[in-house]
C-alpha cells in the first residue's frame, strides 16, 4: 500500500531525525528508514529501503561512525536541503514528472552529467532550467576549468542537488567563501596527495564533500587506496568515473567491488559508481534511459562508450529535442 506525504512534513521529520541522532544514531536512522519504507510508492522503492534497513540492522557498521562524524562535523542546513534535492525533488517528485513524460512519448535520465566549458553560464543556466521542468533535479558538473563559474547555478536552483568534481588546487579560500553559503552543492576533490589538505579547509567550514576518481586508463589509482583515503580525509562519499571508453569487463569489476564494500560496510565513506548505480536508481525512479553526459562540446554521448546520440548540441537546440532525437520512441 503507498501513501502520500507533503515535503515539508519530510523535511520536518529529517531535521528531528538528525537532531536525535545525536544521542542515538543506530535507532534514529533505522526509524527513519522504516518511515521511508511505510510510506514508498513502488516495489523498487520497498526494496531499496528494506536492504537499507538490513545494513542498518548490523550495529558493527562502520556506517554509524560515519554518521556520527557527519552530524558532529557538517553544518545540519547542508545535510537536510541536500538531502530533499537528491531526496525528494529528485527521487520523487521529479522521478513522478519523468514517469508521466515517458508516458507520453519523452524520455529523459533522471541525472545529468555535464562537462563544463568557461564562458557557458548562459547555457548551462538554461540546461538546468529546462531540465527542471522535464523532472531532472541532480547534475554531476565536471569543469575543464574554473568551478566557481558554476556556483550560481546552486545559488539560483535551490531545489537542485548540484556535485561539482574539483582539483585540490580550485579550493581556495575565494571558492569557499562564495560557495559557503551553496548547501545544495556538494564539491567532489579529485584523489591525489593535495586533496586532504583541501578537505581540511571544507571540513573546517563544515561542508559537506567528497572524493571522486576516474577510472579505465593506465594511471589508475588502486580503489581500496581510494576508499582508504576517503576514510582518512572524512569525505562520507566517494565516486567513480569510468572513463569514455572503458571496457565492459573492468566496468562490472569495479562496480561488483564497489557494491561488495557497501553491503560489508569496512570503511566510514559510501562508494558511489556513476554509470552502474546512476543506472540502478534509473530503474527503480523512472525507468527511462541509459546514463549519458554533455561534452565539451555540447553534444549529448552515451555513457560510458562516448556513443554520439544527438547531431545537435545544446549550445542550439532544447533539451526535450535533444532527448527526443536521443532516445526515439520504440
Amino acid at each position: 500500500m503507498s501513501h502520500t506525504v507533503s515535503p515539508r512534513l519530510i523535511e520536518t521529520v529529517v531535521r528531528k531525525t538528525l537532531r536525535d541522532a545525536k544521542d542515538s544514531p543506530e535507532r534514529s536512522f533505522r526509524n527513519l528508514v522504516d518511515l521511508a519504507l511505510y510510506f514508498s510508492s513502488s516495489p523498487a522503492q520497498q526494496h531499496f529501503f528494506d536492504c537499507t534497513r538490513q545494513i542498518l540492522c548490523n550495529e558493527q557498521s562502520a556506517y554509524y561512525p560515519l554518521i556520527r562524524d557527519l552530524l558532529a562535523n557538517v553544518e545540519e542546513e547542508r545535510l537536510v536541503s541536500f538531502g530533499m534535492a537528491l531526496g525528494y525533488d529528485s527521487f520523487i517528485a521529479g522521478a513522478r514528472t519523468l514517469r508521466t513524460l515517458a508516458g507520453e512519448g519523452l524520455r529523459a535520465p533522471w541525472f545529468l552529467t555535464v562537462q563544463t566549458v568557461p564562458g557557458q553560464s548562459a547555457a548551462y543556466q538554461s540546461l538546468v532550467q529546462q531540465g527542471r521542468e522535464l523532472g531532472i533535479f541532480t547534475y554531476v558538473l565536471l569543469p575543464q576549468e574554473n568551478p566557481w563559474e558554476l556556483l550560481p547555478l546552486a545559488s539560483r536552483y535551490k531545489d537542485c542537488a548540484f556535485i561539482l568534481f574539483c582539483r585540490p588546487e580550485d579550493i581556495t579560500t575565494p571558492f569557499l567563501e562564495e560557495a559557503e553559503p551553496l548547501v545544495n552543492l556538494v564539491p567532489a576533490i579529485r584523489c591525489r596527495e593535495e586533496a586532504e589538505s583541501a578537505c581540511q579547509h571544507l571540513r573546517k567550514r563544515r561542508f559537506l564533500y567528497a572524493l571522486y576518481e576516474s577510472y579505465g586508463g593506465e594511471e589508475d589509482l588502486d580503489r581500496k587506496e581510494v576508499l582508504c583515503c576517503a576514510e582518512n580525509f572524512h569525505a562520507p562519499l566517494v565516486f567513480f568515473l569510468p572513463r569514455p571508453g572503458c571496457p565492459p569487463e573492468l566496468l562490472n569489476q569495479v562496480y561488483q567491488q564497489l557494491d561488495t564494500v557497501r553491503r560489508c560496510q569496512p570503511c566510514r565513506t559510501i562508494p558511489w559508481e556513476l554509470l552502474q548505480d546512476g543506472q540502478m536508481v534509473d530503474q527503480q525512479v523512472a525507468g527511462n534511459t541509459r546514463p549519458v553526459y554533455f561534452d565539451l562540446g555540447g553534444t549529448l554521448r552515451s555513457m560510458p562508450n562516448g556513443e554520439v546520440l544527438t547531431s545537435r548540441t545544446l549550445f542550439g537546440c532544447s533539451l526535450e529535442d535533444l532527448f527526443r532525437e536521443a532516445f526515439p520512441q520504440e
